[in-house]
């Protein structure tokens, strides 16, 4: 497993080599089995200030050793603080300088190398859980702290501001305070994320112990922060729309595909009707079977329907196999009208003009006032939860001897027919 690494700054100009060495030698002892470090002071002579921001670059935690003031050391704690880092600042002559101090918020300073070395394991600690980013659509991320501080330079950019110091005590304590979320949790929330920045700037904006210039910076960088996302927020609601109306052309043109191949399958049909191959239904329930499979999609048959037909005695299965695929036809031929957008002609005129079609068999449209009121429950199904009055009706027979009498009740549902009867006739004023 990957050790992490802590850089160790401290004065190096102007000291002798106990001063130097000693104290990082004792922590580089203390922890040799957890840590690994990167010392300036192993380095040679010639500095490079790009040599030091790329060794600090590559550290996880920056230790800075303030036993003196140094302006080295804090241009070293700036630079990690900007990059995210946490870091342990340790003042054993309690030279307590507030400009410094501030650097580190939240950290407070320790003043022992023994309270920096437990400090230093604590924060370990919490930066080897890794976490991610959860965004809005629900996608994770890992967490990454370079992305985070050019999000505040872009903001800053935006408000004017050219503060990288001014920055880094934006994006510092909110790494930190992410950091010890998303270790603990696994997660964070881009929420999470724009609330710990707000709550930043706000506090430094609104902090009367802020110098003036800090605050009204800190201010200008929230305002640009939250127009820039009200921008962000009205082109993402533009792209939504656009996704919306592309999706609904795509709908639109799958649905006139559809049709023209539905058009140019009925006009095959025309054109070539296909040949009965199957012979007649041996009783009701099967011509109910068939007229159901035969009429898919534009024809139901109700459970009702099949127990009637399976208590009927009736004998001409060949004549009631025509009438139930009269009704089959008109159920798809209405059903056709309305995916097309054509008037349909109605059922009494429909019948009326398919009548000669299949001789003794008669369509009614409505019961008479007393029948559909005093025995309307028996006309009555319910079919996906919706009770339906089944009083249209075709007539096979016109005796009340089952065996002589049949008739077929059925009822719209929406563009399909529901066959709710067919059986014996149903009670009425003559029978009772």
């Amino acid at each position: 497993m990957t050790k992490v690494r802590v850089y160790l700054a401290g004065p190096i100009r102007g000291c002798n080599d106990e001063q130097r060495t000693h104290w990082r030698n004792e922590i580089k002892q203390a922890l040799k089995k957890e840590f690994d470090f990167e010392d300036p002071a192993e380095w040679p002579d010639d500095y490079a200030l790009s040599r030091e921001v790329s060794k600090l670059e590559a550290c996880d935690l920056l230790l800075a050793n303030m036993w003196k003031e140094s302006i080295g050391t804090t241009l070293g704690v700036i630079r990690a603080r900007h990059q995210g880092k946490p870091v342990v600042l340790i003042d054993p002559n309690r030279i307590n300088n507030p400009i410094l101090n501030g650097l580190v918020v939240p950290e407070k300073p320790v003043y022992t190398l023994e309270d920096a070395c437990t400090r230093l394991r604590e924060l370990a600690a919490e930066f080897a859980r890794t976490f991610t980013v959860r965004k809005r659509d629900g996608r994770e991320e890992p967490f990454s702290t370079k992305k985070l501080v050019q999000s505040v330079a872009l903001a800053a950019s935006a408000a004017g501001v050219m503060d990288p110091a001014l920055e880094e005590q934006i994006s510092g304590p909110v790494i930190s305070t992410l950091r010890r979320s998303g270790g603990r949790h696994g997660v964070v929330q881009t929420s999470e994320i724009r609330e710990a920045l707000f709550d930043r700037l706000g506090w430094m904006s609104a902090d009367p112990g802020q110098p003036l210039d800090v605050r009204t910076r800190a201010q200008a960088i929230l305002e640009a922060w939250r127009r820039r996302e009200a921008t962000k927020d009205a082109e993402r609601a533009f792209l939504e729309a656009q996704a919306r109306i592309a999706g609904l052309q795509a709908e639109r043109q799958a649905l006139l595909d559809e049709l023209a191949a539905r058009d140019a399958r009925i006009a095959e049909l025309e054109r070539n009707p296909p040949a009965m191959v199957e012979p007649p239904p041996s009783d009701l329930s099967e011509a109910l079977r068939r007229a159901q499979i035969d009429f898919a999609g534009s024809l139901v048959v109700h459970d009702r329907a099949f127990a009637s037909a399976v208590a009927s005695p009736y004998r001409d299965v060949a004549q009631a196999w025509e009438a139930l695929r009269l009704l089959g036809r008109y159920a798809t031929e209405r059903q056709l009208a309305g995916i097309l957008g054509n008037k349909f002609s109605g059922s009494v005129r429909w019948f009326k003009g398919h009548r000669d079609e299949v001789p003794g068999v008669e369509y009614a449209a409505k019961e008479g006032q007393i029948t559909g009121t005093k025995y309307r429950e028996e006309r009555t199904v319910v079919h996906q939860g919706v009770p339906l009055f089944a009083e249209e009706h075709l007539c096979l027979g016109d005796s009340f001897d089952p065996q002589h009498c049949l008739r077929i009740h059925f009822a719209p549902f929406e563009d399909k027919v529901v066959v709710a009867w067919c059986g014996r006739h149903l009670r009425n004023t003559k029978s009772g």
